[in-house]
């Protein structure tokens, strides 16, 4: 960004023009101010940016609407002596101060200042560096959006499997309710309860499937684009049982897509094709 920018935007001005930034002051110079305060002097300011006292008297007539929001005003003489903590003489006129975020301000709309300069070049690597951070952040929040949708839709199918284990339970209590009707039917009940529990079985190990793709949907980035070609190099040497193979590694990783595999359990990936299809 160009830092004529800075000197002609009012409004990048006041989203830099912060008491944070300050601090930058004393980067490009030492900053001299009246004993006792945090406020600089026409003078002052003159000698940290190495220009003329006419050079910053322009910059206050100009833009004095933007520096009295930073704090810059005239005070008396008996008003500056209720707030001067040490000796420091001035004329009866009164004296101009200049909090700091005023002289970070004039350094923003001084030209012709190497110092002035310099300030605004740190200025506006803060500004691209907030701008940065503020893509990282967009970027984490979508992210974090897919996570949601994908935690939602395993939450809906866990919601259907707890319901299928419910009627299940519903048929294992009606059944043993008839063995006490009809005796005759025990060995044909002890049957259909047998496979209801298998199917139970089943169910609940399906939503131990489910709560470890949660875990690692939430918890692990999934393996990159070059990692992905690697793998599909090694399946696709064995043309023959790539189908296979391509099952057998879901089902082996418990995942839906070979591409959702954890970057952590890469290695053992490998090995594991290494191993089951020399």
């Amino acid at each position: 960004m160009d830092e004529m920018i800075l000197i002609e935007s009012e409004t990048l001005r006041q989203r830099l023009c912060t008491n944070k930034n300050t601090d930058l002051l004393d980067r490009v110079g030492q900053l001299v101010e009246l004993p006792g305060t945090a406020w600089a002097t026409v003078e002052n300011i003159a000698d940290f940016y190495m220009v003329g006292i006419e050079a910053i008297k322009s910059i206050v007539k100009r833009h004095r609407k933007e520096l009295k929001e930073d704090g810059y005003k005239v005070l008396s003489r008996k008003e500056f002596e209720k707030v001067q903590l040490e000796p420091f003489e001035i004329s009866n006129r009164g004296i101009t101060i200049f909090p700091r975020r005023a002289v970070l301000r004039i350094g923003m709309l001084l030209r012709h200042s190497q110092v002035a300069q310099l300030l605004r070049s740190y200025l506006l690597n803060v500004e691209k560096s907030q701008a940065n951070y503020g893509d990282s952040l967009m970027k984490m929040a979508n992210q974090l959006a897919q996570h949601s949708l994908q935690i939602g839709k395993n939450v809906a199918e866990l919601g259907e499997l707890a319901q299928m284990s419910i009627n299940q339970s519903r048929i294992i209590c009606a059944v043993v309710a008839d063995v006490y009707k009809n005796k005759d039917k025990i060995q044909q009940v002890q049957s259909d309860v047998g496979q209801c529990l298998s199917k139970i079985d089943f169910l609940h190990k399906r939503v131990a499937t489910i709560e470890r793709k949660i875990t690692i949907s939430v918890s692990e980035d999934s393996i990159s684009k070059e990692q992905i070609q690697i793998l599909r190099a090694k399946v696709k040497s064995k043309q023959e049982m790539s189908t296979k193979i391509w099952t057998n590694f879901r089902k082996h990783f418990c995942i839906k897509s070979y591409t959702y595999l954890p970057k952590s359990k890469f290695t053992n990936a490998i090995n594991w094709l290494d191993i089951h299809f020399k």
